[in-house]
């Protein structure tokens, strides 16, 4: 008899649970290769709603570094408008539907969240930036 494979079983509930907590807020998701070409575009904003460490690690070029504990002040000191396009994430995509439900609920209209997060970023082969 083979044992359960816990991690993927937590990860696969955590990106569950993080997109029924999205639905229910009325959070769009975006795919990683459609987060790709928004982020692109001029005027979209990306936000990486993990830890400072986390960010060192490997995060999205051109991501702006706003822990989820962080957010709701940093927010009120954002000089973009609240109709400017945002693509938030963090790693499997649950607590950037956290800080996607928050920018709402501050008034953000705009607001995408990362499915699956860098995890799923990464497993697209999209490219990641390492610090130094």
């Amino acid at each position: 008899m083979s044992r359960p494979r816990l991690p993927r079983y937590y990860a696969l509930l955590a990106v569950v649970s993080a997109f029924l907590a999205c639905s229910l807020a009325g959070i769009k998701q975006v795919v990683p290769v459609d987060a790709d070409a928004l982020i692109k575009a001029p005027g979209t904003m990306l936000i990486d709603v993990r830890t400072p460490e986390e960010y060192a690690a490997g995060h999205l070029e051109g991501a702006r570094l706003m822990p989820l504990n962080e957010l709701g002040e940093r927010l009120g000191k954002m000089n973009e408008g609240k109709s400017t396009p945002v693509v938030v994430y963090c790693r499997s995509g649950h607590r950037s539907g956290i800080g996607s439900a928050i920018m709402k609920d501050k008034g953000w209209t705009e607001v995408l969240n990362l499915e699956g997060g860098i995890l799923a970023w990464t497993a697209a082969g999209l490219p990641v930036i390492k610090e130094k």
